[in-house]
């Protein structure tokens, strides 16, 4: 298995009154996590923390323990195959809880969250994805975005829809509202996709109210100029309340001291 080290921050901003963030930074386990929930009446913290603790629950689980250990001794295409749907699976059990809770308390009607997280086993990283929390890849200084934002902007920049009024680009006006996450019942799609892991590389979690203000560019250049992971993700955080702060902004970073194989 992979030797990683990690540290999980989270911040409520300068303008929300609670942190609808939750967290999960577990390298004992390989877990790591970043959930950003929504929904009135508080209900976004319950559900982002309904999601992060359901879902490292059902990943700490010993029959998962021991797929991770079955394929980091024989990877091979039927056991990761396995091992991802059973990492989906998780994720989709914490999703049917959230709506059953929104459906039984009127004030959770509707809540739901964003979802990120990964697993690793062997010398991968496999992920699990709903919404338009972030994974970024930083490996010899170069910073990449792993992960792909379930929102109305995204969808179209990928159609090639970019402008709106002259003055404001469409991806921007839609680019808060949410196409996909857990909460949403039989409508909620979990994303799973698998990187290979190398010696060095830092693995960046982070919620909006980040990635709203730091660029793919400047995670890269924090990382790496951070001394520590821990100050890593104090630096993502900061400069996201130095250009505003008007989301909780929650990171995990994520150093790879010795890959597996």
């Amino acid at each position: 298995m992979s030797t990683v080290i990690a540290t999980g921050l989270t911040h409520v901003g300068l303008v929300r009154e609670h942190n609808e963030d939750s967290f999960c930074a577990d390298p004992d386990h390989y877990i790591f996590i970043v959930a950003d929930g929504m929904g009135g009446h508080a209900a976004g913290e319950v559900a982002s923390k309904m999601a992060v603790d359901g879902v490292s629950t059902a990943w700490r689980k010993h029959e998962v323990r021991q797929q991770v250990r079955e394929y980091a001794q024989h990877a091979d295409v039927g056991r990761r195959r396995q091992l991802l749907r059973t990492i989906r699976d998780g994720v989709f059990a914490a999703s049917d809880a959230i709506v059953e809770l929104g459906q039984n308390d009127a004030e959770k009607k509707g809540m739901g969250t964003t979802f990120t997280g990964f697993l690793i086993a062997g010398g991968e990283a496999m992920f699990a994805h709903a919404g338009d929390s972030r994974a970024y890849l930083v490996r010899d200084r170069i910073p990449l975005l792993l992960s792909e934002d379930h929102t109305v902007s995204s969808r179209l920049r990928v159609a090639g829809i970019e402008q709106g009024r002259e003055d404001e680009p469409a991806p921007e006006r839609w680019k808060g509202i949410l196409t996909n996450a857990l909460g949403l019942g039989d409508t909620t799609k979990v994303s799973t996709f698998v990187v290979p892991l190398y010696s060095g590389d830092r693995l960046v979690l982070c919620s909006a109210g980040i990635h709203d203000y730091v660029s793919e560019v400047e995670v890269g250049e924090l990382v790496e100029a951070a001394a520590s992971h821990s100050l890593a993700a104090r630096s993502l955080i900061d400069l996201a309340l130095e250009r505003g702060g008007e989301d909780n902004a929650t990171a995990v970073v994520v150093k790879v001291m010795e890959a597996g194989v």
